[in-house]
Parts: structure tokens; C-alpha cells; sequence
């Protein structure tokens, strides 16, 4: 589902006992849902608002009390009980690399771009010295506390191979930074798949079942290639209404990958 364009999502908090019972964000691991619990009771009652399309001031010191508050709430939303009534919060604008070796496809290389909120959270919490970007200790802070917890929910990335569902229980080499006044992070998928004369078939699908995060994909160049020389490459993307998901039947984005050796 393509959220470019779409009006912010308005959500309310009406007291800070309601912010304790929320469900806790994917992305957060318990300790980092600690720190929120430590904070709430200093949150009071709101209205207020997230969207995609924003860009985040790498100039900004200092963030008001009252920013904080509304960042704090784009990490901990009031989720519905039932998963079926819930509507997405947080945004991210993807994209995919298909990386090849001597013997077919390596894996893939995910870049996520998110939305202003959670961006401008995450700095704040993570970017210990201010200087808008991650250092190996801040880097090795966030990948631990908001972005292994994704594990358990096989990083929102579904792969079929030949039409046969590959299970991604496991990736390398993360990294976040802020690219074009966006927050980002980028890791690989492995996903072996050999080559030969024949066509091999990859599908690549992003998002969250349960429809709190929204995937979509990022500008025009969405698709690339890396060491991809030795083999005869093809793609395609569009969305699939089959896979269709949600209360709101929403509709995932579809990369099919075709590939064979010269």
C-alpha cells in the first residue's frame, strides 16, 4: 500500500494509565520498553499526529518536552487488543538490492527510510553525542534495543524461492544513519539461491501482518543489482492483491526477481 501523499494518522492518548496498558512496539526490545515505562508518568493526555514524507533537521539540539511526549507515543501506541483493527503508525519507504556471488543470489540488501517521528525519537534516544549520526558503540545500542526484537517477526521480510516460502530467521550487518534528513537502517538478508541454465524465481514481499507499520516503496529506483555481470537478470514489481492483509485488506508490494546464468 502506497502511503506517498496520505494525510497524517491522528491518534489520542487520554491519560498516562492508558500509555502503561499500550501494547509495546515491535521495533522495541524490553529494555527499551523500560525506559519508556520510566518516563510515562510525565505524559499527560493529547492529541497528536504522525505521517510519512517528513525529513528530520540534523541542526536540532534540543527537542521540547512537549515534541518528546509525541515521540514517545509514535514508539508506544494505544493498539487495539485484536490485531485486526489495527491501522498503521509508524511508515517506511524501502527498497532492495539483490546481491549475487561466483555461485547465484548471495541475498538481499533491505534499506528502510522512516517516517519523521520515529526518526527524530530514534536520534534522540541513540545519538548519544549529538552530531546526527550513529558511532560503533551508539550503533551497537540501537541494533540491540529497537531492531533485533524484529527477529520474532522474521523482520517483516517474506521470501519465496521457486515458490517454495523461505523463512528469514536471521540477518547480518546492520546499520542505521540519516540520508537526505531521513532516518534509515540497512542490513542484509542471506538467502542463497544457485544459478544455472535455467530460471530461478525469487519473490520479495515487506510488511506487517498486523498492519501497525507501513511498508512502501521508496521513489522511483526501488530495485537494484550488485555483482550481477555473470547472469541474465529480470524484475518485476507490482502489488498483489492475493496476498492482501488486515481488517483494511491491505495490499503488500511485490517483488518478483528472475535470474539465470550467462
Amino acid at each position: 500500500m502506497d502511503t506517498q501523499g496520505a494525510g497524517p494518522v491522528i491518534f489520542r492518548l487520554s491519560s498516562p494509565k492508558d500509555f502503561a496498558r499500550s501494547r509495546a512496539w515491535k521495533f522495541l526490545t524490553e529494555k527499551s520498553r523500560l525506559k519508556i515505562k520510566r518516563n510515562r508518568d510525565g505524559l499527560g493526555g493529547g492529541l497528536f499526529c504522525a505521517g510519512p514524507n517528513h525529513s528530520i533537521n540534523q541542526g536540532s539540539r534540543v527537542v521540547s518536552t512537549k515534541f518528546q511526549s509525541a515521540f514517545f507515543l509514535a514508539l508506544l501506541l494505544v493498539f487495539s487488543s485484536a490485531a485486526v483493527f489495527a491501522h498503521p503508525h509508524v511508515f517506511v519507504a524501502g527498497k532492495a538490492t539483490f546481491v549475487f556471488d561466483s555461485q547465484g543470489l548471495s541475498g538481499i540488501r533491505l534499506k528502510w527510510f522512516f517516517d519523521e517521528m520515529f526518526g527524530v525519537r530514534i536520534l534522540e534516544d541513540y545519538d548519544a553525542d549529538r552530531d546526527g549520526r550513529f558511532n560503533p558503540k551508539e550503533m551497537a545500542t540501537l541494533e540491540d534495543e529497537a531492531f533485533s526484537n524484529l527477529k520474532n517477526y522474521n523482520y517483516f521480510t517474506h521470501i519465496k524461492i521457486d515458490g517454495q516460502a523461505f523463512p528469514v530467521q536471521s540477518v547480518r550487518d546492520f546499520s542505521a544513519g540519516v540520508e537526505g534528513g531521513e532516518l534509515y537502517y540497512t542490513f542484509f538478508v542471506p538467502c542463497h539461491v544457485g544459478a544455472g541454465s535455467s530460471q530461478r524465481t525469487v519473490v520479495l514481499m515487506v510488511f506487517d501482518p498486523e498492519y501497525y507499520v507501513d511498508f512502501y516503496l521508496a521513489g522511483e529506483v526501488v530495485v537494484g543489482m550488485e555483482n550481477a555481470d555473470a547472469y541474465n537478470t529480470d524484475f518485476k514489481v507490482e502489488q498483489n492483491p492475493k496476498a492482501a492483509f488486515s481488517l483494511y485488506m491491505a495490499v503488500p508490494t511485490e517483488i518478483t526477481l528472475w535470474f539465470s546464468r550467462k
